[in-house]
C-alpha cells in the first residue's frame, strides 16, 4: 500500500509541477510556444502543419525551396513535383 501511495504522490507532484511551469510561462507578453524559438526548436518547427517544398534549378544548382516562394519568384518546379515536408507546430515542440 505504501508503494502505491508513493507512486500516486509522485504522479500528482509531476502534474502539479507541469501545471505551475506552464502557468507561469503563460504570464509572458508573448507566449513562448507561439513561435519557433531557436533555444528549443529544431528545423522541423513551423507555424503551418505541412510545408510544401519543390526542387528548383538556379544558376546550375538544384536546391529545395518553399513552394510559395517558388510561385512568388515565378519559377517552376523540376518535373512539376512537390515534396511535402512534415513539420511540428511550435506548441508541440515546446512541450518536448
Amino acid at each position: 500500500m505504501v508503494i502505491i501511495s508513493t507512486f500516486v504522490t509522485i504522479y500528482y507532484n509531476v502534474i502539479i509541477g507541469y501545471s505551475l511551469y506552464y502557468l507561469f510561462a503563460s504570464f509572458q507578453r508573448v507566449l513562448p510556444w507561439a513561435t519557433c524559438d531557436l533555444e528549443w526548436a529544431d528545423q522541423k518547427c513551423s507555424k503551418t502543419p505541412i510545408v510544401s517544398l519543390c526542387n528548383v534549378t538556379m544558376g546550375g544548382t538544384t536546391i529545395q525551396m518553399n513552394y510559395t516562394e517558388v510561385e512568388n519568384m515565378n519559377l517552376t518546379c523540376i518535373n512539376n513535383t512537390q515534396v511535402f515536408a512534415e513539420t511540428q507546430v511550435p506548441s508541440e515542440q515546446y512541450w518536448k
